[in-house]
């Protein structure tokens, strides 16, 4: 039963898994449940409204993007944002 269970897991992580975003300098890490159908579209963790919630409460105010999007920007564009530098989103489950 566990192999089976494993195989699933195997198959599903091939479509269906968003990798976690870690910055060396990460000093808060959020452990969160597991992917939805926007953090699959965008291949970034919490990158729906609650990602939006997140960012605007961390950043205390209105964000366009969600905290994924943000920080997923931010590795993409080497680092800039030091704020940025210190968050790291993670799955428990990534698919």
């Amino acid at each position: 039963m566990v192999e089976t269970f494993l195989k699933i897991i195997d198959q599903l992580s091939e479509k269906y898994s968003v990798n976690p975003i870690i910055p060396e300098r990460a000093t808060f890490i959020f452990i969160l449940e597991s992917p939805h159908i926007q953090e699959l579209k965008h291949s970034a963790p919490v990158a729906g409204s609650s990602g939006k919630t997140m960012a605007s409460v961390l950043l205390d105010r209105a964000v366009e993007k969600p905290l994924g999007i943000l920080v997923k920007e931010n590795v993409a564009a080497g680092f800039p944002d030091k704020w940025f530098n210190h968050i790291g989103i993670v799955y428990f489950s990534n698919v």
